[in-house]
């Protein structure tokens, strides 16, 4: 099965990611020696600074900076978005032009606070009403949000993915509370949210190993399962 990275901030000059051109040729280079197929391109996208279509072009700018750059043998590249959760976002109609690879999933990352029946609600209409599969970013970071568990309890009640970022498997106290969502989740993907090759590196290998020394390996075969599925347009993922 391949080896997919869901989450990460590769393509050039255009978040908090990669500063340059030779930054995202490093960070590939690193995944392809970790065994990595395909890696998700996915910039941060706040709706408070810009509009979609003025992101996707330069989205779109920065993939192509990148990929001309790219030896012939290198990883798959595709591009989704790391959608921050705005007030209203079930109704913005171009939403789905934030999609991973012009797929049905949305990588949506939740808001740093205690959450309410809003965000759930449209979090919720996102999935039946406009017929997005959501991809929950790094579910990790919102756990210790105090008084936040009623609301997760809810957000996982829903048919939603959980990504999990790999860095949080290299310590012990992450480790335990990624092992325990992976246990009750049906739908995990991996992640490295990757930014640069010093303060957040690529690492998903490290965090496939503990995984593979903590779990059986029918656990891997599943994530990697799951991702395949999602990148497949399967509608049963």
């Amino acid at each position: 099965m391949k080896i997919i990275d869901f989450h990460s901030h590769i393509l050039p000059n255009i978040d908090d990611g990669s500063d340059s051109v030779e930054t995202s040729l490093l960070m590939t280079d690193a995944m392809l020696n970790q065994g990595v197929d395909t890696v998700v391109a996915t910039p941060h996208f706040y709706a408070h600074k810009d509009r979609i279509e003025t992101f996707l072009q330069k989205r779109q700018n920065a993939f192509e900076d990148l990929k001309k750059s790219l030896p012939n043998e290198s990883l798959n590249i595709v591009v989704g978005a790391e959608v921050a959760y705005f007030s209203g976002i079930s109704k913005a109609q171009e939403i789905t032009d934030l999609t991973i690879d012009k797929s049905e999933v949305l990588l949506l990352e939740m808001p740093f606070q205690v959450w309410n029946e809003e965000i759930i609600g449209e979090v919720r209409h996102l999935i039946y009403s406009r017929k997005l599969t959501v991809m929950i970013a790094h579910l990790e970071r919102y756990l210790e949000i105090k008084g936040n568990k009623p609301f997760i309890k809810k957000l996982l009640s829903l048919p939603v993915v959980i990504q999990l970022n790999a860095g949080e498997f290299l310590n012990r106290k992450g480790k335990r509370k990624l092992l325990k969502i992976i246990k009750q989740q049906d739908k995990v993907v991996l992640g490295s949210d990757c930014h640069n090759m010093n303060t957040r590196p690529p690492i998903l290998a490290k965090a496939r190993a503990v995984l593979g020394n903590e779990c059986d390996r029918t656990v891997l075969q599943k994530i990697d399962e799951t991702g395949e599925n999602i990148l497949g347009g399967n509608k049963n993922v």
